[in-house]
C-alpha cells in the first residue's frame, strides 16, 4: 500500500499479575503524514477480524523522538 514501508504485529507476553488491557499491536512504520496513511489503511477495506473490539480499538500515530538505537 503507497505510504506504509512495514508493518510488524505483536503480542503481550506472559506476565503473571501485571494487568493487560490490549493484548495485540501493530506497528506501522510510514512515508509522510500519519493522518493520510491511516486514512489509506481504513479507506482500503483490507477488513478487521469480527473478533476485534471496536470499541477499545486504539489508533495511535507515535513519532521518533530520536534515532534507532542499533549494536
Amino acid at each position: 500500500m503507497p505510504g506504509f514501508v512495514s508493518a510488524q504485529p505483536f503480542q503481550t507476553a506472559d506476565a503473571p499479575g501485571a494487568p493487560v488491557v490490549h493484548r495485540y499491536a501493530t506497528l506501522y512504520e510510514i512515508e509522510g503524514s500519519a493522518a493520510e496513511a491511516r486514512d489509506r489503511l481504513f479507506a482500503a477495506g483490507t477488513g478487521v477480524s469480527d473478533s476485534a473490539d471496536l470499541t477499545t480499538m486504539v489508533f495511535a500515530p507515535l513519532a521518533a523522538v530520536g534515532e534507532p538505537i542499533t549494536p
